[in-house]
């Protein structure tokens, strides 16, 4: 398919399965992004010890991404997207129930985990079903769909912060895990056996071998993306998700709706660009985007 055609209707099915499943599981996610620091002080834990606490994210996505992408390709793609948020679930009911820094932490790893799978088998979904010609377009879709409810998640969480207290936004989100799971269940298809490649001739004749994972660890291009994909997480961590909120409670003395709000207003501010940024990288180019 060429960038602008309309979309068939197996793949948009599973795009709008996918995508409102991740919707679901980001609005979870976002109640507790401003709340997690005020929370982690208030058992004890230094401004470092907030660090790692926010940090669990990236650790477990680096401890569990190639292993759902082996285990995805082994047994399937639908059975990990219907059980991960069973990790999610768990453990934000037990960061919720924690009564000391390193119980919250341990949590917190379980509760990343679940939302690490998520996140790795949604690209790798949207993937299945995609040609790389169209695929800026399709991811932007998804983006398109999903940066809402990422917006509206951390200012409805700091108003349940208000309201009910620091712990409450963790059990909503273990409620808002189970309804992706049911969602999950219900609607999405497996998508391994519809995986579509896009093969282009090798200067030589042929196909191009995949190489396998140790041709790709040495390929420039893809080290160079890895290389600014950590520089955005490193600041996302480090700046956004532990000093801003750190900043507004004690520095500016900010209620929690409030940091809540300038975590949503970040995600606006993406969603409004996100879209027109996929279609002009399907247009001109990834690399001159």
């Amino acid at each position: 398919m060429e960038p602008g055609k309309e979309i068939p209707s197996q793949q948009k099915k599973t795009l709008i399965a996918v995508s409102v499943t991740m919707a679901i599981m980001s609005i979870g996610m976002g109640f507790i992004a401003p709340i997690l620091p005020k929370l982690a002080q208030s058992l004890g834990a230094s401004s470092t010890m907030v660090g790692i606490i926010i940090s669990t994210r990236g650790v477990s996505r680096l401890l569990t991404d190639l292993p759902t992408g082996r285990l995805a390709d082994r047994k399937g793609r639908r059975w990990l997207v219907v059980g991960a948020p069973g990790l999610v679930i768990a453990g934000a009911v037990a960061s919720a129930l924690a009564t000391s820094v390193w119980q919250l932490f341990v949590f917190r790893v379980v509760q990343a985990a679940g939302t690490a799978i998520m996140h790795t088998m949604a690209y790798i979904m949207l993937a299945d079903v995609t040609l790389a010609s169209q695929r800026g377009r399709i991811l932007s879709i998804y983006q398109v769909i999903v940066l809402p409810a990422a917006a509206v998640g951390p200012y409805l969480g700091g108003l349940l912060s208000e309201r009910f207290g620091l712990r409450a936004p963790f059990f909503g989100m273990a409620v808002i895990g189970a309804i992706a799971c049911l969602w999950a269940y219900l609607r999405i298809p497996e998508s391994r056996a519809a995986t579509i490649q896009e093969i282009k001739p090798s200067p030589t004749g042929g196909h191009r071998p995949s190489g396998g994972t140790s041709a790709l660890l040495l390929n420039t291009n893809f080290l160079l993306v890895s290389l600014l994909a950590l520089s955005i997480f490193f600041s996302l961590s480090g700046g956004r998700d532990t000093l801003v909120p750190l900043l507004g409670y004690n520095t500016l003395l900010l209620g929690e709706a409030q940091v809540g709000l300038a975590f949503s207003l970040t995600e606006g501010l993406v969603l409004a660009i996100v879209y027109l940024g996929g279609r002009m990288a399907d247009r001109l180019g990834r690399k001159a985007v």
